[in-house]
């Protein structure tokens, strides 16, 4: 099963990707204004229902910034709560709804790795999730709106410095085998 977990704030929102056309199996979350990390928690085990279910799971928000504009490693997912190294610890209970093999979790939000902070959440995310954990340092497109000067894109691929931070610890670059999957410009 794949799931989309979208900011109520992203375009996007609500929209399946091009390489996800066709699959049977694929649920959609749309937060709130006010959900939490739990409340998404548990939204995605009513979705995923059973132990080994989830494929993929994609975290489509924005990375938030500090008033200079500069990313700080954050995952907005609503007005009220934001993913980051003190609440990555409520998304445990996810764990055991990984399926394995899987593609583990993606993060397709702005600038996830442009701050410290982001990298420590990633590595924690992947070494509790026992999944592998995609982000990027890079600003994200997604499904851009037609007034925007960004070119759209649909597949739903990483965009600029992606890496994968695996269970084990270990952490590299995953645009080559992003690449070879189309998952990467």
């Amino acid at each position: 099963m794949i799931i989309y977990v979208h900011s109520y704030d992203i375009f996007d929102r609500g929209t399946t990707w091009g390489r996800h056309r066709g699959v049977t199996d694929l649920h959609h979350i749309i937060l709130g204004t006010t959900d939490s990390v739990t409340d998404m928690v548990s939204r995605v085990i009513r979705v995923a229902r059973n132990h080994g279910s989830i494929y993929t799971l994609i975290i489509n928000a924005h990375g938030l910034v500090n008033e200079h504009g500069l990313p700080v490693g954050k995952v907005s997912l609503s007005d009220s709560d934001e993913l980051s190294t003190t609440t990555a610890t409520f998304m445990n209970r996810l764990a055991p709804y990984f399926s394995s093999p899987g593609n583990g979790l993606e993060l397709h939000c702005c600038e996830v790795l442009g701050a410290t902070e982001g990298w420590t959440m990633c590595s924690m995310l992947a070494r509790n999730l026992g999944v592998d954990v995609y982000a990027s340092s890079a600003v994200q497109r997604g499904v851009s709106p037609w007034y925007s000067s960004t070119p759209s894109d649909t597949w739903g691929r990483f965009e600029g410095l992606t890496y994968r931070f695996q269970p084990n610890g270990q952490y590299g670059n995953a645009e080559a085998d992003l690449r070879a999957r189309g998952l990467h410009e």
